[in-house]
């Protein structure tokens, strides 16, 4: 008998959370990162431990990524992807959060921490040419996320009914 789709009771379906932050530069370049395990850049962030609330995950992988302090408080955008059995990964949740606008003063200031996070480098790369740098679906992430930017769209990022603004 086929199990797909129905879960045990009190067992709850694996998640993988990935907390993203999307930083701009007042030209509208975003801030990618490319890490020494996969032939793409990606957005700063990573997986959120298990419960730990998105923000915190996001705060958490900048500051291990880049040594920057951030407190991460809004998502701009959500993305589901499947399984990967191939990979076994389970489903998962792609949260791209609001690390907002950087000064160009901050910007050239940032580099990678002297010890291994497994990134190799940075750039800020024009909306135009994320097609040049990302994966498909991370180009469709980062769109999603400047267009809830350019309308002004902020979803709270609550932890429990408590805001995350603390």
């Amino acid at each position: 008998m086929s199990t797909t789709g129905v879960y045990a009771f009190g067992v709850q379906p694996r998640r993988r959370v990935n907390a993203m932050v999307l930083f701009r530069l007042e030209g509208g370049d975003v801030l990618l990162l490319k890490p020494s395990y996969r032939p793409d850049w990606i957005l700063p962030g990573g997986g959120a431990h298990p419960g730990e609330p998105i923000g915190s995950a996001a705060a958490r992988e900048v500051a291990e990524q880049l040594g920057l302090r951030r407190k991460v408080v809004y998502a701009l955008t959500v993305d589901q992807s499947p399984a990967n059995p191939d990979t076994w990964q389970p489903e998962g949740l792609g949260v791209v959060c609001d690390g907002g606008l950087m000064s160009r003063a901050e910007a050239d200031a940032l580099s990678l921490p002297m010890w291994p996070c497994g990134i190799e480098e940075l750039a800020w790369v024009a909306p135009k040419r994320l097609r040049e740098h990302v994966a498909p679906f991370m180009e469709y992430r980062i769109r999603a996320a400047l267009a809830a930017v350019t309308v002004g769209v902020r979803l709270p990022l609550p932890y429990n009914g408590e805001s995350a603004q603390g």
